[in-house]
């Protein structure tokens, strides 16, 4: 979203990645933004009028996951990934490489039921909802303390409204 590459650009050092993140790489997508005061727009941007907002859309070729985590050399075991696809998150998950790359704990918003079957069938075990907007904790079976965080955190009263249905 270019709304935020300015900021992460001029407030820390780190790799900004403009490319669509998806199942596959070469793919063009149109991806929509708002556009607010900093966001540097392209000739080639589309712009329409909706109520007060003006959003801009932009084609974006699409990478997969694991071909951005080869690109950064990122380590096969990270801590932490926080996934925000935009409802998107299962093509996203289906560019990982499963075997290649493992998080720990992984964060979904709002996640769609495709999205927790990869999360399970990578390995993962659904922890909790973190809130009422609907953010959930998944946790790789491979972490060391897994027992102990599900004894402690899990709660089948925060569970989305998904897996009610699925078992109804």
């Amino acid at each position: 979203n270019p709304t935020f590459t300015t900021g992460l650009l001029s407030n820390r050092r780190c790799t900004v990645i403009t490319s669509g993140i998806s199942k596959l790489n070469g793919e063009e997508i149109a991806v929509r933004f708002p556009v607010t005061d900093g966001v540097p727009l392209m000739k080639q941007d589309r712009k329409e009028q909706n109520g007060n907002v003006m959003i801009a859309e932009r084609n974006v070729t699409t990478s997969t996951l694991t071909t951005l985590l080869n690109f950064v050399n990122a380590p096969r075991l990270m801590h932490y990934l926080s996934m925000e696809g935009a409802g998107h998150d299962d093509e996203v998950l289906q560019g990982l490489d499963s075997r290649k790359y493992t998080f720990y704990v992984i964060t979904v918003d709002r996640p769609k039921h495709r999205t927790h079957r990869l999360l399970v069938q990578y390995g993962y075990r659904f922890l909790r909802q973190l809130s009422a907007l609907g953010d959930c904790i998944y946790v790789h079976l491979s972490k060391p303390d897994i027992s102990a965080l599900v004894r402690i955190h899990y709660s089948s009263t925060l569970i989305p409204v998904w897996h009610h249905i699925e078992r109804a």
